[in-house]
């Protein structure tokens, strides 16, 4: 039987200069801590509906032909950083034999899900970027190209144009770079419009160093350099990209406006005077994903809660080091900030308010020095990056890389292919003024078994008309059975799991022979912990409570609003219960409307009310506080009016 390779090589193409440049670059003092084999992924989805022959005929040749005008711009991207041996200093060489590698593959992977925001393996992502590999010379020389460029068709489906680039540029650089490829291309290669009007800025003189953090960073970057691997790749194959998936959670300008009003409520309470008016969607998206991952990740025990958690990212200098700098500077002009907090702070009901408040201060003191202890960089990135529970942020959503179109329309999806201590930011492509966050996560240890275990779903029913013998109405005691469904994981989870679940309590047949053996049943079920980490397996909606059994207390039937002592209907009827349960009733102020209630953490809450809910049920605005069986819980309703 024949194989067919899901990806092949179509062919290498080197793409020069239009016009050629023969020059050296020298390197500032904010690229020597990035210099060497830092590499940066980014891949542009979209819909192509053409062959690949279609594609070498008509896109291929406009493609070069927009990539080697732009290169006349952005001629150090066709060259190499050269990074000779101490003492001398790394520069970037221009050459007459420059050019940039245009890789061609065809793919016969399923281009929908690598373009969506489902969960898909970090490998197969990986083959859709091209690869760098630094050179050694004989007298202790390593030379980096700058960056490799590659086209994905998927014949008849889409077509994923990637970028790898050595980190002598920042993210602003990139973008610069990529729109005006895009802008050349899209004209069919006349238009030379934006990238005339936004030349590049390689003056060097543009940054100052009167700190003389130059010598600093060139004693860190000549320490880092002997740590070099020869042939040492911008593959990420260290991770062993099989056991990691990447998945995209998508924040709408609601639900990032929701979780902004909730957690700045929350600080004006513990600190009235000190609370900020305003609090950006970057501070607000990424205090909620750090608190939500660390409970995901980390080991609960007294040792890792007094540990130090740290949440690292970088933020653009160009507008605030005091005087002028191009928005067009090619190369590095980045600080690094970092917050940090202990884990009891972190994993706690107030995590996620504890993270906001040490990530609003990290950027607000930014603001202010933007090179504050700029001379530990090294110390305090190496501290951070050896810790498993470091996270740091790649992208952001000021690119607005959605806008980068060759001619094909906006992309469907753009993606980075990072380390599972990052994770990426960017607009969202979806919804004006949302963000996507994507996530790189461990595939579930045991996924297999993971996927065949049962998950228990348990209720009661009244028996007073349902036995061989009908008990009156009034009778007096206990007259219920214990009923039960059952799903395998796999059939919970996915599209077809509100229909499985619909399905299996519908038709599950009522025994009061199976009482004893589905009670025995569920107790020796144990539950599992609260696993926001399921973002890396769910569709659209992060779990955030997965346990074996869900119990069903109380009933619509009872209709509990009716119960009047002379003060008229109640306005609300609540029940208390454990963390495991659900509670029903008729709806206080809809016909044929059913209240559910719940119980769950307040970031819980929050999880739910903007993933889990907001599309179908709208949460009340009154969310009660409430301590059940010494649980620290947070009791919502959820109205959902069913006709």
């Amino acid at each position: 039987m024949v194989v067919l390779r899901e990806h092949k090589l179509v062919g290498k193409i080197q793409v020069v200069p239009a016009v050629r440049t023969i020059t050296t670059l020298p390197l500032t003092f904010l690229d020597l801590p990035l210099a060497g084999p830092i590499y940066v992924r980014r891949q542009f989805f979209y819909q192509f509906p053409h062959s690949t022959l279609h594609f070498s005929e008509t896109t291929l040749p406009s493609l070069k032909t927009s990539l080697s005008k732009t290169l006349q711009h952005f001629f150090p991207l066709a060259g190499n950083l050269i990074c000779p041996p101490p003492p001398h200093k790394p520069f970037i060489r221009c050459t007459d034999d420059d050019s940039v590698t245009l890789t061609i593959i065809e793919s016969q992977a399923d281009f929908k899900n690598l373009s969506s925001n489902h969960p898909k393996s970090l490998k197969d992502l990986d083959h859709l970027v091209p690869k760098l590999t630094c050179t050694y010379t004989h007298d202790d020389t390593f030379i980096f190209p700058l960056v490799a460029l590659q086209a994905t068709v998927f014949p008849n489906h889409g077509l994923c144009i990637a970028i790898t680039y050595c980190h002598v540029m920042d993210d602003n650089c990139c973008s610069h770079f990529m729109k005006s490829w895009s802008s050349i291309c899209r004209s069919g290669g006349v238009d030379l419009t934006l990238v005339e009007k936004s030349t590049p800025c390689f003056d060097r003189e543009v940054l100052k160093d009167p700190k003389g953090l130059e010598a600093i960073f060139l004693r860190d970057y000549f320490e880092e350099r002997s740590s070099w691997k020869v042939g040492k790749t911008s593959e990420i194959s260290n991770e062993n990209t099989e056991d990691y998936v990447k998945a995209t959670i998508v924040f709408g300008r609601e639900d990032i406006e929701g979780l902004r009003r909730w957690v700045l409520n929350q600080w004006k309470k513990s600190e009235e005077f000190n609370t900020p008016q305003y609090m950006s969607k970057f501070v607000v998206a990424c205090a909620f994903v750090w608190a939500s991952l660390d409970k995901t990740r980390c080991i609960n025990d007294e040792e890792e809660n007094v540990k130090e958690k740290y949440f690292g990212f970088t933020a653009d200098c160009r507008d605030r080091l005091g005087y002028p700098i191009p928005e067009t500077y090619f190369g590095n002009c980045l600080t690094l900030c970092y917050a940090m907090l202990k884990r009891n702070d972190l994993k706690g009901e107030n995590g996620f308010v504890n993270a906001a408040k040490v990530i609003e201060r990290a950027v607000a003191d930014m603001k202010i020095e933007p090179l504050k202890d700029v001379e530990h960089w090294r110390e305090s990135f190496m501290k951070m990056y050896v810790l498993e529970s470091t996270l740091m942020v790649t992208g952001s959503p000021k690119f607005t890389v959605y806008e980068t179109d060759f001619g094909f329309g906006r992309p469907t999806k753009v993606e980075m292919v990072h380390l599972f201590k990052c994770i990426s930011l960017a607009e969202s492509g979806d919804e004006e003024g949302g963000l996507e966050v994507g996530l790189v996560c461990r595939s579930t240890e045991n996924d297999d078994e993971e996927d065949v275990k049962e998950e228990f779903f348990r209720f009661a029913a009244d028996c007073r008309d349902r036995l061989e013998h009908s008990a009156p109405e009034t009778y007096f005691g206990n007259c219920l059975t214990l009923c039960y469904a059952t799903l395998k994981r796999k059939n919970l989870e996915g599209e077809s799991g509100l229909v499985n679940v619909v399905k299996v309590i519908e038709f599950k047949d009522v025994c009061v022979g199976k009482w004893s053996r589905s009670l025995n049943v569920v107790k020796v079920i144990e539950f599992k912990d609260v696993c926001v980490g399921k973002w890396s397996r769910s569709l659209n909606v992060v779990k955030v409570i997965e346990r074996a059994v869900t119990d069903m207390k109380r009933s619509p039937k009872f209709t509990v609003y009716e119960t009047d002592f002379g003060f008229g209907r109640p306005t609300k009827v609540e029940m208390i219960h454990s963390f495991k349960g659900m509670s029903l009733a008729e709806s206080e102020d809809k016909e044929g409307g059913l209240e559910i209630g719940l119980v769950c953490t307040s970031t819980e809450f929050e999880y739910l009310r903007i993933n889990g809910l907001a599309n179908s049920l709208t949460a009340s605005s009154s969310a009660h506080t409430h301590t059940p069986a010494g649980i620290a819980g947070y009791k919502c309703d959820v109205k959902s009016h069913i006709e």
